[in-house]
């Protein structure tokens, strides 16, 4: 009889330890996968950054670039018929044309991300 008990004790100790074993594998399971998800997420961000300030650059320099381009090209072809006036106006819609451009591929660039 006691050495059935003792075969059952030990096979108790092994599946106890065997049960251990398991949950200690599936917490290391979840911790490497939310690791490999907060690397994930940080290589995310890092791309949605780096493109947030690639589109604020464009939006701050191209409309004065348009601006500048539009004017002097709209008072060398029609000096004779348009002021300096209207060809400031002209510009000035040109380069709003194009910050509305620059905002409508962000936010299309966005929307097809998420």
């Amino acid at each position: 009889k006691s050495n059935t008990s003792i075969k059952q004790r030990r096979l108790e100790q092994q599946q106890q330890e065997d049960s251990r074993l398991r949950r200690k594998e599936r917490l290391d399971a979840l911790i490497a996968s939310k690791e490999r998800d907060d690397a994930d997420r940080k290589r995310n961000n890092k791309i949605v950054i780096i493109k947030f300030f690639f589109f604020t650059l464009l939006m701050v320099t191209v409309p004065f670039i348009v601006f500048y381009q539009a004017h002097d090209m709209i008072l060398s072809s029609y000096s004779d018929t348009i002021t300096r006036g209207e060809a400031g106006t002209y510009a000035t819609i040109a380069s709003f044309v194009s910050v509305l451009l620059i905002m409508t591929i962000y936010s299309v660039m966005a929307i097809l991300e998420g």
